[in-house]
């Protein structure tokens, strides 16, 4: 390998390791913030959906065609974006196996001192 490729090789793989860092943060966000969104609007449901009437039982308020299917939007939110996370962490291994097999074509050739 001349020294260009070296070179080359050696720029691609501070970037890559760049990208690895910023999915890492990708991927923890989209595991943080969509459950905390999710509690949220699970509580919203909670709090507006239900409630009493005259004689004090507990009745809902939503519309029947909400009621049942509503509760699921909680759900959704933790996990579509569990799928964006998956995702990611798949990219991450591909990106993991390359930069593996350009640092061990890099050490097979040894230091340039």
């Amino acid at each position: 390998m001349n020294e260009t490729a070296r070179d080359f090789h050696l720029e691609e793989l501070k970037q890559l390791r760049q990208d690895m860092a910023a999915n890492r943060v990708r991927m923890e966000t989209l595991a943080q913030r969509p459950l905390l969104v999710g509690a949220a609007v699970f509580s919203w449901i909670a709090i507006q959906g239900v409630g009493t009437n005259v004689a004090h039982t507990w009745c809902t308020k939503l519309p029947s065609q909400l009621s049942g299917t509503i509760w699921f939007l909680p759900f959704a939110y933790a996990v579509l974006p569990g799928a964006g996370t998956l995702a990611a962490y798949w990219r991450s291994t591909l990106v993991a196996r390359y930069i593996r097999s350009v640092e061990s074509a890099l050490s097979s050739i040894g230091s340039p001192c």
